[in-house]
């Protein structure tokens, strides 16, 4: 299934995650998905702002938002992200759909960190 990207939805199959080492959270935090094309969305924040980036496969599709205002729900192999109220975007609708082929332990605990009210230093 590839991706398909529409008014409404990005849809997207992951076949790996990375994320940024725990010990750097305190500059920043990135979580990224990949597919077999080597195309990536991925979610940054940095400590001192209050924003959500994601970008998909380059800095001209994007979208970011205040953090409260981004929700992640993970559904089975299923991580939805919806951005309620947009502060900019271009070329990314407000949902993204990600198909998790691989699970990790830990993507609860880092999108819980890019919802945090204060990121540990």
């Amino acid at each position: 299934m590839e991706e398909s990207r529409d008014r409404l939805n990005l849809n997207f199959n992951c076949k790996e995650i990375n994320i940024n080492p725990e010990e750097f959270w305190g500059e920043i935090i990135q979580l990224a998905f990949v597919n077999d094309n080597n195309e990536y969305i991925a979610i940054t924040r940095l400590p001192y702002e209050n924003e959500l980036y994601i970008e998909y496969n380059d800095q001209i599709n994007f979208i970011y938002s205040f953090y409260k205002d981004v929700i992640f729900k993970l559904e089975k192999s299923y991580l939805i992200i919806d951005v309620l109220k947009p502060a900019k975007a271009k070329n990314l609708p407000d949902k993204i759909i990600i198909n998790l082929e691989s699970s990790i332990e830990n993507l609860q605990k880092i999108l819980n960190q890019l919802k945090a009210e204060s990121i540990p230093d």
